[in-house]
């Protein structure tokens, strides 16, 4: 019996043309074919033709892009409750992007702590309008990419497993590529920000070269300091010329530590966007879909995705309850019939023993029916943050699960004018109203508020609000 080994498709974004490459689960590459961005751009929606026949239809499993189109921010964030940290990403990223209203769907974020105290969140996002251009026009090809990423953050993934404190302080990563030098940085295991450095000659490793690497590393050292507030401590070098390291090294009058020992026997990934530097030294077992770096994807695919395999558990489970309801069924049919039997044949009432057994009965089902209608803390948290207009602060939130569920929260609306506090207040009952669905509805009176006399002497008027919803 022969097993037919699955091929991944990956697509790759490198200057302005877009590499299509075929990837099987032994690590082995084939290019299929490169289109110009333009020709994408040209006709909407572009024609079918536009890609290869052999590939229509395929699962696009990787999108790679330039590092630049990916931006990255961090947060301090105390809680580590991911519902609650994306509403509150999105709310930023609205603040900062208001010109990208497409952005919310592309981003995600990791936790990570800074001596010992401050909790953040590491949030990396798609920024560049050529990505708001491609990707609806992969989705309209079919070719909807079911993860993104770039360079950066695969490498990212690659040098932890190799350098044990690489989530410590301030780490740099050159990579020395025939054409072009590429500059990683990162701070805390995350990437911050890259750079590139076209090489001049054939000669990549003449000292022209070399003093040009060296500038634009100091360069990009001091806007390092400047960003994580630190230095780097560490350098480390991949190189298709084993003399680059030493070479660097005097004249950036620093050592820099050897990785080559990661790219040798590696296979080189059959695309010319490797040659260029869109991947460089990356194998295509590096960027293989089951591979665990950084990705995005698009948020409500990525939902589609997840709950794929909750579908299939919740058929399964739904089949294995239908068996169970339907033998509950029969035997409380047999057992009604005895009774009924029983009375028929002189008996006139239910023993103690049985009035009990079915009370019990009725009282564990209304106990399953409550508690299955019961809202969790944890959606109730997500909805309120979802609620909450740019300007609102909750300073302090009671949950009550018990005998009368409800939340009750006090906060404060920083308002220009009454009207602008008017305005916050109707588009705060209204979100609530909207994420709430189930309840009665909230209006203005079930809101008490009054003005902050304590408040100091600055732009903006505080109102004091407090109200109770009932769950």
């Amino acid at each position: 019996m022969k097993f037919k080994h699955q091929n991944y498709l990956i697509s790759i974004v490198d200057g302005e043309t877009l590499y299509l490459v075929e990837i099987n689960s032994r690590g082995e590459s084939n290019a299929v074919d490169s289109i110009a961005l333009e020709a994408l751009f040209v006709d909407d929606p572009p024609p079918v033709d536009t890609i290869p026949a052999s590939i229509r239809d395929r699962k696009n499993a990787l999108l790679i892009v330039p590092d630049y189109w990916l931006g990255n921010l961090s947060y301090k964030f105390q809680s580590r409750t991911k519902s609650l940290a994306d509403a509150f990403v999105a709310r930023k990223l609205h603040e900062q992007f208001p010109d990208q209203p497409e952005i919310k769907y592309f981003f995600d974020g990791t936790f990570y702590q800074k001596e010992q105290t401050d909790k953040w969140i590491y949030t990396y996002f798609l920024q560049d309008p050529q990505f708001f251009k491609l990707y609806p026009q992969l989705v309209q090809l079919n070719l909807q990419p079911h993860r993104i990423t770039c360079p950066a953050l695969i490498w990212q993934q690659k040098i932890r497993q190799e350098i044990p404190d690489f989530d410590n302080g301030g780490k740099g990563f050159v990579q020395l590529l025939p054409k072009i030098g590429l500059l990683y940085f990162f701070f805390e295991g995350n990437f911050l920000f890259s750079r590139s450095i076209p090489l001049i000659g054939a000669q990549s490793q003449s000292a022209d070269n070399y003093n040009a690497i060296a500038y634009e590393l100091n360069q990009s050292l001091y806007l390092f300091s400047q960003k994580a507030k630190t230095e780097i401590d560490k350098l480390f070098l991949v190189s298709h010329e084993k003399e680059s390291g030493p070479a660097l090294s005097e004249v950036l009058g620093r050592e820099i530590h050897d990785l080559n020992y990661m790219i040798s026997g590696s296979n080189a990934l059959q695309s010319s966007a490797a040659e260029t530097g869109a991947i460089g030294f990356l194998s295509p077992s590096d960027i293989l879909p089951s591979k665990n770096f950084l990705s995005l994807c698009h948020r409500v695919l990525k939902k589609e995705l997840e709950w794929k395999p909750v579908q299939f558990v919740g058929i399964a489970v739904g089949l294995i309850l239908f068996l169970l309801l339907g033998l509950e069924t029969i035997v409380l049919h047999k057992w009604s019939h005895q009774i009924q039997l029983a009375r028929s044949t002189g008996g006139n009432s239910l023993t103690a023993e049985e009035s009990h057994k079915i009370q019990q009965y009725n009282e564990a089902l209304d106990a399953i029916l409550n508690e299955l209608e019961r809202r969790s803390p944890q959606e109730v948290l997500r909805k309120i943050a979802q609620s909450l207009p740019p300007n609102v602060r909750i300073q302090e939130m009671v949950l009550e699960t018990e005998d009368n569920p409800g939340v009750d929260l006090k906060g404060v609306i920083r308002a220009d004018d009454p009207d602008h506090f008017k305005t916050c207040l109707s588009t705060l009952i209204a979100n609530i109203n909207a994420n709430f669905k189930g309840r009665r509805m909230m209006t203005v009176s079930d809101i008490d508020f009054e003005v902050n006399q304590n408040q100091p002497g600055q732009g903006g008027q505080d109102y004091l609000i407090k109200f109770r919803l009932d769950l």
